[in-house]
């Protein structure tokens, strides 16, 4: 039997995130690693078994922080099989709710979020792949509303849930194939949620970010 660990948004402290890597087989974090990795390249780990999806608040800079140039990084969006027995599918990045607060090319970056090209690209792959878990930074759409707080979205002149490019492309894939797991991070919903949806077979897991003495941040599958 082998473990794979879901780990929720990192934001830096990855003095909580590496002791989550101990004692399991696999591990994928959802996004919203950091900024800066060289303290993760120093360390002695196993990345090849160890991974991490691009979320909205991760380095699209150029140069060694640059996401993607990293050992323990995945693809923008993409199939994976664990030992062919875990049938994942990812799908990375989303929109920031902040950016007007932020500094492009310093903390926010245009491509966080998947263009539309790329969504359909994902979708088409999604559909034939079919798979067991969806991995995502943001949620399908039908999920935003419960794990997220309107009061929230209107400090920053939103109502209610947001629909994203990045969320509707979600909800697509859950609506064509409906996977025994979709995982999830961004929100921040203080001790994470799993649920289910009526009508719905899938179990949804929404990671809350990593926090000192927090719950919710990580979630194990057997296989």
């Amino acid at each position: 039997m082998s473990k794979l660990r879901f780990i929720g948004d990192v934001h830096g402290r990855y003095d909580l995130y590496l002791p989550l890597l101990s004692g399991v087989d696999f591990s994928i974090q959802v996004g919203d690693l950091g900024l800066n990795y060289k303290y993760l390249r120093e360390q002695e780990v196993e990345w090849g078994r160890h991974w991490a999806i691009a979320g909205n608040h991760d380095n699209y800079g150029a140069g060694e922080e640059h996401f993607f140039s990293q050992d323990f990084t995945l693809e923008r969006f993409g199939a994976l099989s664990v030992w062919n027995k875990a049938r994942l599918f990812y799908v990375g990045g989303g929109w920031s709710i902040d950016q007007k607060y932020r500094t492009p090319d310093v903390d926010w970056w245009p491509e966080e979020e998947l263009s539309t090209k790329e969504l359909s690209e994902a979708l088409s792959a999604y559909r034939k792949f079919k798979p067991d878990i969806l991995v995502s930074h943001e949620a399908p759409y039908g999920c935003v509303s419960h794990v997220t707080d309107p009061a929230f979205a209107r400090r920053f002149g939103f109502d209610g849930a947001v629909q994203t490019r990045t969320s509707i492309a979600l909800q697509r894939m859950i609506e064509h194939h409906r996977p025994v797991y979709s995982v999830f991070g961004h929100y921040h919903h203080e001790g994470g949620k799993i649920f289910k949806l009526p009508n719905r077979s899938t179990t949804f897991v929404h990671l809350d970010m990593i926090r000192p003495g927090g719950t919710g941040h990580y979630f194990d599958i057997d296989f």
